[in-house]
């Protein structure tokens, strides 16, 4: 929770959304 919030001094941004938790997507193929 928060790990880019927390671990970078920079808001990071992926497109228009701020990335503030680590998540990870999986899908299966």
């Amino acid at each position: 929770k928060n790990f880019f919030t927390d671990n970078y001094d920079h808001p990071i941004f992926e497109g228009d959304i701020q990335l503030v938790d680590m998540i990870y997507l999986k899908k299966d193929l």
